[in-house]
């Protein structure tokens, strides 16, 4: 059931979206409002701090020429490396170093990746040279990392959501400079990069030595979901689990590093993250079988979707169905 506010404010300019609250924006988006792509944009930004909550559009404008430096000091370098790689790949093939190697790859494999996202297979058409360079510089500034799959998914979703709200932006008398469209490949780079700093990047750590570990990040928090909480929360079903053996990160994986972009439509997923966006900094801990371990947001919702497949979970009698039935998540309305 969708919350109302008492009267809908109208919001006619840049500056009326930018002086909500954070709680006066998640109650416009819960009503649906008209210029709900704009609320969201501004709202995001604000919580993942490349806003602050009380920024004009005069210094949001300020705000953004720094970002855009940010980004070109960081990005100009790396590029154009890349530009000569690539020709120097050309010219003698052979010559390549285990530097060159990893840039080549992860030039090829974003490239191919950004082709296939769940957006591009639903006809929706994005700027691909953008989105390109802003992943391909944040793998390589951060080479621990690097690209992992899914990561594409997450930055095509923000490009997606921004340039709808520049496209919306377009019902004001004067279009805000902090929506064009030259904006995005910066934008979608430092929110992308603040978005995993702040919750994901240690999910997509990997390391062969410890694949199965609770001191790699994606399995702890797997663990905590499945063994903590869905435990706790509902002991039928998680024992109905255990006794088909079911391995949970053969699923969890994908639903944690794409927070869930995989298992709703579009317009549902942009609700969803509202929600998850509102509750960012949520943490609890909480005393479960004699250990005290720390819940989030993301923990709970993952527990949640589950329960809510539960009767269908009940009826499956091997791994096999199970595993096609929680990657074909139904779609819930929000």
């Amino acid at each position: 059931m969708e919350t109302k506010p008492d009267t809908v404010p109208e919001l006619p300019t840049f500056s009326s979206i930018l002086s909500l609250s954070t709680s006066e924006s998640f109650l416009l988006l819960q009503s649906n409002h008209k210029k709900s792509s704009i609320i969201r944009w501004t709202y995001w930004c604000k919580t993942l701090g490349l806003l602050s909550p009380d920024q004009t559009e005069s210094s949001w404008n300020e705000s953004l020429s720094v970002l855009k430096q940010t980004y070109v000091t960081q990005s100009k370098k790396h590029l154009s490396e890349l530009s000569e790689l690539e020709q120097n790949d050309e010219d003698n093939p052979l010559s390549r170093e285990y530097k060159v190697l990893f840039e080549i790859d992860v030039r090829n494999t974003i490239r191919m990746d950004l082709h296939r996202t769940a957006l591009k297979k639903q006809g929706i058409a994005l700027p691909e040279a953008p989105l390109f360079n802003a992943l391909y510089t944040w793998a390589i500034l951060h080479r621990e990392i690097g690209y992992r799959q899914g990561m594409n998914e997450i930055i095509a979703f923000l490009g997606f959501c921004f340039l709808k709200a520049s496209n919306d932006s377009k019902t004001f008398e004067a279009e805000p400079p902090a929506l064009e469209k030259e904006n995005l490949e910066f934008l979608i780079f430092h929110s992308f990069s603040k978005l995993l700093e702040l919750k994901l990047k240690d999910l997509y750590r990997f390391d062969e030595k410890c694949v199965k570990k609770l001191s790699l990040p994606i399995n702890r928090k797997i663990w905590v979901i499945y063994k903590k909480v869905l435990r706790v929360a509902d002991h039928q079903l998680f024992q109905h689990l255990e006794i088909l053996k079911f391995e949970p990160m053969v699923f969890l994986i994908r639903w944690l590093r794409l927070l869930y972009l995989r298992e709703y439509p579009f317009e549902d997923s942009m609700k969803l993250w509202d929600y998850i966006f509102c509750h960012f900094d949520f943490k609890k801990q909480t005393k479960l079988n004699q250990e005290t371990i720390e819940v989030d947001i993301v923990d709970i919702i993952s527990a949640a979707m589950l329960i809510h497949m539960k009767q269908a979970i009940l009826e499956v009698d091997n791994d096999f169905k199970l595993i096609e039935l929680l990657q074909n998540f139904p779609e819930t309305p929000f």
